[in-house]
């Protein structure tokens, strides 16, 4: 099911006593994490990793009782696949409890076969999935947060932040975590222009901006190499500032609106949608599509493992754009 379904669960009070949180929001994982150990109003909590996880140990945890807790949340936290043997052998232990409840946080990608174990006809069992939020989620959730912690930002602020971190919430709440010590009754999108450093990808972003239309690849390699950064990881951040260019050229050509809300679904800072609106009139159709035919013929090479050498293919694949 969805976070909006089980949040019906939770506000009826029918959450199963077994239940699987997964997906790409990590964050929105940790979260729920937190409002299920309210909800279930536990003892004790027992939490096992990929690393000390046994099956009999998560069992008797949750089976032989605690001299310390008569309520238990046994909590199994892994980027690994537990076995679905062990899943169900769990989840039978304490489906009829009243005492007893277990929660399994995959934070990996191969989701499938444990997600079965949790599809139960009983409803004694339940499986989550959380997506990453849009910016309108996230703006929510920057007033939640800022609304507990007493202070405020402004919305031209707080759309600046969700930039500065590329939509990342927890580098977003840690964020405000720091802000809320500003002391200001008000933060707009000056503030936190000075009091908040911009993510890698905001600052590769402009680098490639700045290679694009100087042809200067020595800059941009430069700064892969001072951040460290992957050469896969860099040409797929190249593939999605093409691919934006080629949205935003393609609506100016067709009379369509030229807003970032219209081209890409998602509203940016107004510098930032400037920016890409004046770009895409730099380069024409045919320009795009060259860069962008070398750079996804590169990105595939990469990931297909036919390349050696990736620093060397990093800098023929950039000498072959600045051609």
């Amino acid at each position: 099911m969805y976070q909006n379904q089980f949040d019906k669960l939770l506000d009826n009070k029918k959450v199963p006593n077994s239940v699987m949180f997964f997906g790409e929001s990590h964050f929105l994982i940790d979260k729920y994490f937190e409002k299920l150990k309210k909800y279930f109003d536990v003892d004790e909590v027992v939490t096992f990793y990929n690393f000390d996880y046994s099956l009999d140990n998560a069992i008797g945890s949750v089976s032989q009782g605690s001299l310390f807790a008569e309520k238990t949340l046994l909590v199994i936290k892994s980027d690994d696949k537990i076995s679905s043997k062990d899943l169900k052998i769990i989840i039978e232990t304490v489906k009829n409890s009243k005492d007893n409840f277990f929660l399994y946080l995959y934070y990996g990608d191969d989701y499938r076969v444990s997600q079965k174990s949790f599809m139960r006809t009983d409803k004694k069992a339940e499986f989550v999935r959380f997506f990453n939020p849009n910016d309108q989620n996230i703006l929510n959730m920057i007033w939640e947060e800022t609304h507990k912690l007493n202070y405020e930002i402004s919305k031209d602020g707080a759309v600046q932040l969700i930039h500065l971190k590329s939509s990342n919430l927890s580098f977003i709440m840690s964020e405000i975590q720091k802000l809320a010590n500003f002391g200001k009754p008000l933060l707009d999108k000056n503030d936190i222009l000075e009091a908040v450093a911009p993510s890698v990808d905001i600052e590769l972003d402009r680098m490639i901006e700045y290679f694009f239309q100087s042809k200067n690849f020595q800059k941009l390699m430069q700064f892969v190499d001072i951040k460290a950064m992957d050469e896969i990881m860099t040409i797929s951040y190249m593939v999605k500032f093409v691919e934006e260019l080629y949205f935003f050229r393609s609506a100016f050509e067709t009379g369509n609106p030229t807003d970032a809300f219209s081209v890409l679904g998602r509203k940016l800072p107004p510098q930032v949608e400037q920016a890409k609106q004046r770009n895409s009139q730099i380069f024409n159709i045919s320009q795009i599509s060259k860069y962008l035919t070398i750079l996804m013929s590169a990105e595939l090479k990469f990931k297909s493992g036919q390349v050696g050498d990736k620093n060397a293919f990093f800098v023929a694949t950039l000498l072959k754009l600045v051609k």
